[in-house]
């Protein structure tokens, strides 16, 4: 919240006009910038409303996956290898949400920005909700509708496929909005320490005695869990993929992003894989505490290392990632004396950049 989020430097202000935000420069002191991150989360209505629907579309998402293998098994009557199969119609959902609802949320924004001479806006970004919030609950009410029925199994799977179409089509919508209207470096120094204070929160609470309340601890954690996905569906979620796609050269970009996409499953199954052995071992608040510290160095290692990209074009990105992580690192090092003199109060030069 304290430290700035500018990298040539650019401390960013969030100026209210009527129909839009934009960034200016400012020098303002540590408590304006204070200020300007909390008035970010904690009074900007349309942040509120998009992380609040993002929480619950994951929350959808989850659920969705927990109970999808039990309506094969208790309904169809199917086994483990033959219900697997029925993954398939959510993976090509994903598929095609990725490959046909970016291309034509692409086409949307260009269209726009023709119409507005040229000049593109992150609200160009958002028209694309709207077939992807009507197609998530109509697939879903298809899945749950047939699944209860006991229709052919066909039917609950087209639903699967219709329910996946719509959540990655929302989900892009919402996260490139967010992204291109806050930044990147800004969400996830932003973001990072809440995750970490949500997982805190929800490990503790399992020391709520249930004797006194049975649900006290139930409702504690389930706030937790919920807020977790409330500021991490803005700022960790879709961040990194969009970062990783600006990151690398054009000639390498496919492999690049490839790539950085198998890393980001690979240890969400790690994650998933360890979860059970690490309550064994740590126990439910060591497990969440451990996974909070993890929130904390990921802000150290933004705050040294990520430069910011937003608005930046090709030629100035090649500029931007030609500078070494050791400059990066040692020129916001050398900045951590000027944010404390900001913190105390004292008035300071502008620092020079890098």
């Amino acid at each position: 919240y304290v430290l700035g989020t500018d990298y040539l430097p650019t401390i960013v202000n969030l100026v209210i006009d009527n129909d839009r935000m934009h960034s200016t420069f400012s020098g303002n002191s540590s408590r304006a910038q204070v200020e300007e991150n909390v008035r970010m989360l904690g009074t900007q209505v349309i942040v509120q409303l998009l992380s609040v629907y993002m929480a619950l579309l994951y929350g959808l998402l989850w659920l969705f996956l927990f109970i999808y293998p039990k309506m094969w098994s208790e309904v169809y009557h199917q086994d483990a290898r033959t219900g697997s199969l029925n993954y398939l119609s959510f993976g090509v959902g994903l598929l095609l949400g990725a490959n046909v609802g970016g291309q034509v949320n692409d086409r949307i924004y260009a269209r726009l920005r023709r119409r507005n001479a040229g000049v593109g806006r992150p609200e160009f970004r958002v028209p694309g909700m709207v077939v992807g919030t009507f197609l998530a609950p109509a697939g879903l009410l298809l899945w749950g509708w047939s699944g209860e029925a006991a229709l052919h199994w066909a039917v609950p799977n087209l639903g699967s496929f219709v329910f996946a179409l719509g959540i990655y089509i929302c989900s892009t919508c919402v996260s490139v909005y967010t992204i291109d209207t806050f930044g990147r470096r800004n969400l996830l120094l932003t973001t990072f320490p809440l995750m970490a204070a949500c997982l805190l929160f929800t490990g503790f609470s399992f020391f709520i005695d249930q004797g006194q309340d049975s649900k006290a601890r139930l409702g504690c954690v389930t706030t937790g869990l919920y807020l977790f996905m409330a500021v991490y569906s803005p700022g960790e979620g879709p961040v990194p993929f969009t970062y990783s796609a600006e990151a690398f050269p054009l000639h390498i970009r496919d492999i690049g992003m490839s790539s950085s996409t198998a890393i980001c499953w690979g240890f969400n199954f790690i994650i998933a894989f360890t979860w059970p052995s690490l309550v064994t071992a740590f126990g439910n608040t060591g497990a969440f505490c451990w996974y909070a510290a993890w929130n904390l160095f990921g802000w150290v290692f933004c705050y040294f290392m990520l430069p910011e990209t937003k608005g930046l074009t090709l030629e100035e990105l090649d500029s931007v990632f030609a500078v070494r992580n050791r400059d990066h690192a040692g020129y916001y090092a050398k900045k951590l004396p000027w944010y404390a003199n900001r913190l105390m109060g004292r008035d300071v030069e502008p620092f020079p950049p890098l």
